[in-house]
């Protein structure tokens, strides 16, 4: 019969460190102020206030019954203003370790909420903090590095310390196995992603023009991805494997900071980084592991516990492997049958942002060789077209990025811009909105309408290019914009 004994003896070099857990805190805390100062606040009104840039009915039904949010009832522009600045206090209060019970379960409830209300057009990066930031509400997060005087230590649930190594695990797993693109199998993934136009990290020209490099590099990813696993589970002499699995994380992160900008993705893996860190690292540098008390369950409450756990691990798998065999059905249809089945046991999802998601598709099945970039420009009294962002005149013979958008609004445009305007539903109402509203905050008058464009510029990248050629431009009139389809898609039925 199952004990929390027989568990914790077969799983015992998997439980998370106390130490580790606290400076994990401090680093995904730092992630999500990141995510919520730099990258959400200034468009505060613009998705959660009441002058939306798209319509709240729109949003709703792109969302669907998944997406519900406190912003769908409350539609106003302090409200809005007061929950971003509760969650900005909130989350210093986490990183700094007051509280954190109370903190981190009202922090979750907050991004929540935030992240609901726009569902839709969620980033990869904050659904991974979200995740994260999920399972952190059942860890003792303050016993060390923290601001607050801690007089009853906890120690750490072996279940959640099982549940999250797993997830984690997962999360690398599956993104490295879907990566099985021509890109990757050449090994030129990586100069694709840092080839961007739009957004390039700060070193990103040192990996495009580095062949060995940016060969390695690729390789690398996919080879320590797809093995992650045996890295983290594998319990070998003095944690090597452990410490090797914690190396790449660190410089897979990190790399990719320098590449290419991906909001704070790279803050919140290099936490879940040191979130691995043994108990060996700590007492190399002398931080010792002080008393912590165990928190003692009836029984039936332990059969709860491991009855939870099951049903958690269930989802992770069946998730991730429907994820997977999602991802190769569009390309395989000998994988339909399995794909089937995977539907037919799969878990109804409680809500778009949850545990439940596992959709962990990072530069896969390649990075975008489509690419890009948007603007607005228009025509001068003096026949020049210029940019309406930057007043630069526009060539008509070398095609130049004049604008970079930044923060929210530079992740929500680049759904738009690796593809014609036309072929993604998203991207369409997004544009539509975002094109007019840009014209009315500068007080264009409507006569002058017709003077103004979308601009899309058009790439393609592929394995012998040295920049991104060739580049194809195509201007939208106010009218194509205006008469866009933006009415809700329907659902096609699965064969």
């Amino acid at each position: 019969m199952f004990s929390m004994h027989s568990i914790s003896k077969k799983t015992d070099h998997l439980n998370l460190d106390e130490r580790s857990i606290s400076i994990f805190r401090i680093f995904l805390g730092i992630s999500i102020l990141y995510s919520l100062i730099i990258i959400k606040f200034p468009y505060t009104i613009e998705f959660w206030g009441k002058d939306r840039l798209i319509p709240i009915e729109i949003m709703q039904a792109m969302n669907g019954k998944d997406a519900f949010s406190i912003f769908d009832y409350i539609q106003n522009d302090s409200f809005a203003y007061f929950w971003m600045i509760s969650s900005i206090i909130l989350s210093i209060l986490y990183t700094l370790g007051i509280q954190t019970r109370i903190v981190s379960v009202l922090l979750l409830f907050f991004f929540f909420n935030i992240l609901q209300a726009y569902a839709r057009y969620n980033n990869g990066f904050d659904k991974y903090t979200f995740q994260m930031l999920t399972w952190s509400c059942f860890l003792p997060l303050n016993n060390y590095f923290s601001l607050q005087k801690i007089i009853n230590r906890k120690k750490v649930n072996q279940l959640i310390s099982f549940i999250i190594i797993i997830q984690i695990c997962f999360i690398y797993f599956s993104t490295g196995i879907v990566k099985y693109g021509d890109a990757w199998k050449q090994g030129y993934a990586v100069k694709i992603l840092a080839s961007e136009m739009w957004y390039p990290g700060k070193f990103a020209s040192f990996f495009t023009n580095n062949e060995f490099l940016y060969t390695i590099l690729t390789y690398a990813t996919l080879f320590f991805e797809i093995t992650f696993p045996i890295f983290i589970l594998v319990n070998y002499k003095n944690n090597i494997l452990r410490y090797v699995g914690i190396i790449f994380l660190l410089g897979f992160h990190i790399s990719i900071f320098f590449i290419s900008d991906v909001g704070n993705f790279s803050i919140t893996g290099v936490a879940v980084a040191l979130l691995l860190l043994p108990n060996s690292f700590w007492k190399k540098i002398n931080i010792k592991l002080k008393e912590s008390s165990e928190r003692i369950f009836s029984k039936s409450t332990q059969y709860i516990f491991i009855v939870c756990t099951a049903f958690v691990l269930y989802t992770f798998v069946q998730k991730n492997l429907l994820f997977i065999s999602n991802t190769y059905h569009l390309y395989d249809r000998n994988s339909s049958a399995i794909n089937r089945f995977l539907q037919k046991i799969d878990v109804p999802q409680i809500a778009e942002n949850s545990f439940q998601f596992q959709y962990w598709k990072m530069f896969a099945p390649n990075p975008a060789s489509r690419c890009g970039w948007l603007s607005i420009e228009y025509e001068g009294d003096d026949g020049l077209f210029y940019d309406l962002f930057t007043n630069n005149i526009i060539s008509r013979t070398e095609h130049k990025v004049s604008f970079i958008p930044k923060r929210q609004e530079r992740y929500l445009l680049s759904y738009a811009r690796m593809f014609k305007l036309q072929d993604i539903y998203y991207s369409r109402v997004f544009l539509k909105y975002w094109f007019f509203r840009q014209l009315e905050k500068r007080n264009i008058p409507k006569s002058d309408y017709h003077r103004y464009y979308l601009a899309e510029y058009r790439a393609e990248f592929s394995k012998n290019s040295t920049i991104m050629n060739p580049i194809e431009k195509e201007l939208y009139t106010y009218k194509a914009i205006e008469n866009l389809d933006i009415s809700l898609p329907k659902k096609k039925k699965c064969t």
